[in-house]
């Protein structure tokens, strides 16, 4: 039997959650978007505090290189959302001004 692996992925809000890897340690974009559905994308804080950087992706699966286990990833958002254009105040979120 194998063990399922799994990272830690957060979104804007709440707590990370434990998503599992394939078995060949890639990441899916539909399993993040299955909990985040607005995600495009992966980022995450350097462990040796060199900046935030982007995990690679070949436009269905995240190819880290190597999964950190000590580190939280982010989902990567666009900033307005269509998929909550027709809630009146989501608009009003992505109408201010960073």
């Amino acid at each position: 039997m194998t063990t399922k692996k799994y990272i830690l992925v957060g979104g804007k809000y709440g707590k990370p959650i434990g998503l599992p890897l394939e078995e060949d340690g890639t990441l899916l974009l539909t399993t993040i978007q299955s909990i985040f559905p607005d995600a495009i994308g992966l980022i995450f804080n350097d462990p040796e505090g060199r900046g935030v950087f982007a995990s690679r992706f070949d436009g269905s699966r995240f190819h880290p290189g190597g999964w950190y286990n000590d580190v939280i990833y982010y989902c990567a958002m666009p900033r307005c959302s269509s998929s909550s254009s027709s809630n009146i105040e989501m608009i009003l979120k992505c109408m201010e001004i960073k």
